[in-house]
Parts: C-alpha cells; sequence; structure tokens
C-alpha cells in the first residue's frame, strides 16, 4: 500500500526551535500547526480555540438562519429547531475539548444565552433565569452529565 502524503499531517506539541519534516519513501510530510482529525481541530498546544472557534461560528450562523423563519413556526418548533441545530454542535466529541478554558466555556455560553434570548423574545432575563423557563442546563453542564453517565 502506498503512503498518500496528501492525507498524511504532522503535529508536534511540545517546545521545538526548528520546523520538523518527515520523509517516509519518496513522500515529504510537513509539519503542521493545527490539524483537523475527525472532525476535531487540533492545534500543537492543545488549546483547542480554534476548534471552539469554529463551532462558536457555526452555531451563531445557524441561529441566524432560524431566527430569520421563526414568523413561521410554533414555540416547540423554534426550540426543536434550536436545540437540533444549535446545540448540536457542542455535543460532538465533547470529552476532548469541553474541559480546555473557562474562556472556551463562556463563549459556548454566550452562544446559549443568544438562542435562549431568541427563542423567548426576551432580552431583560438573566442566562440563569431563562436556563430556568427553558427547565435546562448549561452546555458545559450537559456535557457533563453525559460524562458522568459514560463513566
Amino acid at each position: 500500500m502506498k503512503l498518500n502524503s496528501d492525507k498524511c499531517k504532522l503535529i508536534i506539541c511540545g517546545k521545538k526551535d526548528h520546523s520538523i519534516v518527515v520523509k517516509v519513501g519518496d513522500s515529504e510530510i510537513k509539519e503542521e500547526q493545527c490539524v483537523k482529525l475527525l472532525g476535531i481541530n487540533i492545534d500543537n498546544k492543545l488549546n483547542f480555540d480554534q476548534h471552539i472557534s469554529k463551532i462558536v461560528k457555526k452555531a451563531n450562523s445557524k441561529i441566524a438562519v432560524i431566527k430569520r423563519s421563526f414568523r413561521f413556526l410554533s414555540q416547540f418548533k423554534k426550540k426543536l429547531l434550536l436545540n437540533s441545530f444549535v446545540q448540536s454542535q457542542f455535543s460532538f466529541a465533547p470529552l476532548v475539548w469541553m474541559l480546555h478554558s473557562k474562556r472556551a466555556t463562556v463563549k459556548i455560553n454566550s452562544v446559549h444565552f443568544r438562542m435562549l434570548k431568541i427563542l423567548y423574545n426576551d432580552t431583560e432575563s438573566l442566562f440563569e433565569q431563562l436556563l430556568a423557563i427553558d427547565n435546562t442546563f448549561t452546555v458545559h453542564e450537559t456535557n457533563i452529565q453525559k460524562l458522568m453517565i459514560e463513566i
């Protein structure tokens, strides 16, 4: 079987003083700062900032698209759409990235808060109040619950 160098990626985590290139047969594999592996963006510092930014951006764009059709939907369908298309962004492989940083949790909570404000047409309530109205938990708490169930 021949190596497909276009599909091979090299990432080095830790301190180094120069870029590394690995040669396998006739192919050279150059070091990259960030690689995508099974849908997760992993960078050489293992901080997952790029991955978190990507999923937050996707979730925000989905909120915007769904919001445009709100006038045609019942409350149940609004909630179903938002949960399906927005919350799902944060439920893929959370064990890998969810405990990364407080800043990541804040970014995700801000998307969740925005979603709840739009869903309930409420710009006055606090995040915790909207969570109580929705009878739900933060994305982080939900992911912790899933983790505990798996353990």
